[in-house]
């Protein structure tokens, strides 16, 4: 159950912060690849904050993950519609839904259901500042919330002595802290330290361009408390398209 439970929560988090292969804007259209690489200080701020302009992402995928050398992959769907809301889902043989989880909520507050063929109902699930989900096959898809939370709520600020990291508004996401690190003006890592402790880095590499956004191809992500690692693959990535607010639908709130 444990080695299962790491498998999970290695595939969710490998997500956090998509690679992309094809991608395409609410048009369809195929948009070619290439290298981002930013200069300026204001390309380093356009590089951390570009992808908050987004108000919707759906993104089909192929995540692969190594847990103590056992590898395995699934395929799935993210789909984020700004503010605050997101959902995720893995799909087994035949398409089958195995895992169908949905964040909405800010920095206050953050309502989630998650479903799965492992449990016989849903979790209906509240995480304030204070008071972290605990729930391992939760926790991990409400890091994805955080992650895909906006990162310049307030301006970046830079890392004294430590050229290209910047420090990020860490409330939004409901994180302890939030920080990026750049490279020739293109994000390479994004750290984040959860509401419950646990820290998360993802390293960014082979940005595209003509996207209006920067966006890496490729990510790497791992946790060597889990002992596993991770890389993304996605067929298919669409920007501010129309999602339906039904996607995102959770239980009657019952908190006054």
């Amino acid at each position: 159950m444990t080695s299962l439970r790491h498998r999970t929560a290695g595939l969710l988090l490998a997500i956090a912060l998509l690679g992309c292969g094809a991608i395409r804007g609410s048009t369809g259209a195929t948009i070619p690849t290439g290298t981002l690489s930013p200069s300026g200080p204001e390309d380093a701020i356009a590089a951390i904050c570009g992808a908050d302009r987004l108000q919707t992402v759906r993104a089909r995928f192929r995540a692969n993950v190594d847990v103590a050398g056992q590898r395995s992959a699934v395929e799935g769907i993210l789909l984020v519609r700004r503010p605050g809301a997101l959902r995720v889902k893995f799909f087994g043989i035949a398409g089958i839904t195995v895992h169908d989880a949905i964040w909405v909520g800010d920095g206050a507050r953050v309502r989630g259901r998650v479903a799965g063929i492992e449990r016989q109902s849903p979790l209906v699930l509240v995480q304030t500042p204070e008071r972290p989900v605990e729930q391992p096959e939760a926790r991990f898809s409400l890091l994805l919330w955080s992650l895909w939370q906006p990162r310049c709520a307030r301006p970046p600020e830079p890392v004294a002595g430590e050229p290209g990291r910047f420090a990020l508004d860490a409330a939004p996401a409901q994180a302890r802290s939030r920080e990026v690190s750049l490279v020739d003006g293109a994000v390479v890592s994004d750290a984040l330290v959860t509401a419950d402790g646990e820290r998360v880095v993802a390293r960014s590499s082979g940005y595209e361009r003509h996207l209006g956004v920067p966006l890496p191809r490729q990510i790497e992500i791992g946790l060597p408390s889990a002992g596993w690692t991770a890389t993304v693959e996605v067929s298919e990535y669409d920007l501010n398209e129309a999602l339906d607010e039904a996607l995102f639908a959770l239980p009657a709130d019952e908190a006054s």
